[in-house]
């Protein structure tokens, strides 16, 4: 009898072992038994592949790239350097990026994974921008909702503003800059839509 052991260098693993033609799997030795007759043996190998699991958390939203192909699963072959790149959403800003489970990075918009010869994960958290509007009414009139008041990236707010009896609305501000349209109203709705930053 006589032993064959298939040892892939290092990196790599057994893909198949072809015996005469025939396959016999990504066996790590082959036993010829009773030789009477030549015979051929084959293996072949193939690189490793490791496991990078990509994926965002927190109320906020990002993007990290490259990206997992499906459910944050990243293919990479052994001995891969590949650098992350951590880009926020609008209105969205990153509070962590936690390696591993266990390295928690803080704010980092670029990470790289040299050398790459075991399966990682690496995470990036989310969180929403704090928005303020402020309100200042004066004497004889009332506006609602009062400030201040907080909102995310992109929210609107309808702002109804009355005068009391006898009066009217001499100038509504809106960030330093006269609305006309509400000059000499009793009763009057401002929309602040789309805000994208504090207001006053």
């Amino acid at each position: 009898d006589i032993t064959f052991y298939m040892i892939p260098d290092e990196g790599h693993n057994v893909e198949n072992v072809w015996v005469d033609n025939f396959r016999v799997g990504n066996v790590s030795q082959y036993v010829f038994e009773n030789v009477s007759a030549p015979h051929q043996l084959e293996a072949r190998f193939r690189i490793n592949d490791y496991e990078l699991y990509i994926t965002t958390s927190g109320e906020g939203s990002g993007t990290i790239t490259p990206a997992g192909q499906v459910f944050g699963l990243l293919l990479v072959p052994w001995d891969t350097t590949i650098t992350f790149t951590i880009d926020p959403s609008p209105g969205s800003y990153l509070v962590d990026v936690i390696v591993d489970d266990t390295l928690h990075l803080g704010v980092a918009y670029s990470y790289t994974i040299p050398n790459i010869r075991e399966n990682h994960t690496i995470e990036a958290v989310f969180s929403l921008e704090d928005y303020v509007v402020q309100t200042l009414v004066g004497a004889n009139g009332t506006m609602s909702p009062q400030g201040p008041l907080h909102y995310h990236y992109d929210d609107n707010q309808i702002f109804n503003i009355h005068a009391n009896t006898g009066y009217w609305i001499d100038t509504l501000y809106v960030d330093g800059v006269v609305c006309d349209s509400a000059t000499h109203q009793t009763d009057f709705v401002y929309l602040l839509d789309t805000i994208r930053g504090n207001h006053l």
